[in-house]
């Protein structure tokens, strides 16, 4: 599973403190690779919008109801306490 979120390093910090992994996709994105450097006037703001704000969540078989319970109190927590933050 992934979100997209701003501020993703605090995001992911502090789901790593509730103990909860984290990825990233795409980083760079494709458009940001040196060997397609001469590639440019291809540009995609979106999928490089979206490569800097994706998270990747822990999606797996081992996965139980109580832990995808946990991750998302844990997410919905940060981005709430983000949010509240922002329009503080």
């Amino acid at each position: 599973m992934t979100v997209s979120a701003n501020g993703r390093a605090v995001i992911r910090q502090a789901l790593a403190n509730a103990g909860i992994p984290s990825g990233v996709y795409y980083d760079p994105p494709l458009s940001g690779l040196s060997y397609l450097a001469h590639k440019q006037q291809n540009r995609c703001p979106s999928a490089d919008q979206l490569a800097r704000e994706m998270i990747a969540l822990p999606c797996h078989h081992k996965l139980s109801k109580e832990d995808v319970k946990q991750i998302s109190l844990e997410l919905a927590g940060v981005l709430i306490a983000s949010l509240l933050k922002t329009s503080s």
